[in-house]
């Protein structure tokens, strides 16, 4: 009697299954791997866990350039995944790191904003400059 593992309709097995699509088979992943081990899902199961809502996807965090395996994946909703995109620009100031998008959050401003702000006056005055200083000088045209 063949015996299997009862999951293949899980949000858990539907990543596991596109992780391994994505390595194998998809041009733009063809220097990313997973490990051999997870080859099994069963296996992957026990390292990852279970997928905690059908709103999260598998991402490789921390080293978002690394490859899937263990200590480098996690269950990320939509937000954190596009905070561990590749293209993001991230800004250090007083020892914190945060993507350009969520300093601009942060203050108040729009992200082009904060982008023109850094490219004209570096990253701690475009931080610290309070939004409507900003504005007051940029119609003065200083």
């Amino acid at each position: 009697m063949h015996r299997t593992h009862g999951q293949s309709n899980t949000r858990t097995w539907r990543c596991w299954r596109s992780m391994r699509r994505r390595c194998n088979e998809d041009v733009r992943y063809a220097d990313i791997t997973y490990c051999e081990a997870w080859s099994n899902y069963l296996t992957f199961l026990a390292d990852v866990g279970e997928c905690p809502s059908e709103k999260h996807t598998l991402d490789r965090y921390p080293n978002r350039e690394g490859n899937y395996e263990p200590g480098n994946v996690r269950w990320a909703t939509p937000l954190e995944q596009s905070r561990n995109k590749t293209n993001n620009i991230e800004l250090t100031y007083n020892g914190r790191t945060q993507c350009m998008v969520d300093w601009a959050n942060e203050l108040g401003i729009h992200v082009t904003t904060l982008y023109s702000r850094v490219e004209k006056w570096g990253i701690e005055k475009a931080l610290t400059t309070p939004k409507n200083e900003y504005m007051d000088r940029h119609k003065k045209g200083s």
